[in-house]
C-alpha cells in the first residue's frame, strides 16, 4: 500500500487539537515493511511522503487506509480564530 488520493471534502471537527501528521508502517511484521508519512502542509493540503516521492492525498482516504497501520500520530493545539483544515483519526 502506498499513498492515496481522492476528491472528498475534509472531515469537520470542533476539537482544540488538529491532526497534523501520521507515520505508518506498511508491511506484514515488525521485521519487514516500509514507513510512509502523511503530513499537513503549510498550504493546508495533506501530503503523503513516501521515500523521495511526495504527493497530495485526501483526508478521508488516508484515514481509511491508515486505520490499522498508524504508528505515530502528531497533533498541534489550535490557537486563534483562524483554523487550518481539521483532520481527525
Amino acid at each position: 500500500m502506498s499513498c492515496v488520493s481522492c476528491q472528498e471534502e475534509p472531515v469537520k471537527t470542533s476539537s482544540d487539537y488538529q491532526l497534523t501528521g501520521i507515520v505508518s508502517h506498511l508491511g506484514g511484521s515488525m521485521m519487514s515493511g516500509h514507513y510512509v508519512s502523511d503530513v499537513l502542509g503549510a498550504s493546508g493540503q495533506l501530503l503523503c511522503c513516501n521515500d523521495s516521492q511526495v504527493s497530495v492525498s485526501c483526508e478521508a482516504s488516508v484515514l481509511r487506509s491508515r486505520a490499522r497501520s498508524s504508528y505515530l500520530l502528531f497533533y498541534t493545539y489550535r490557537t486563534g480564530k483562524q483554523k487550518a483544515p481539521s483532520y481527525r483519526a
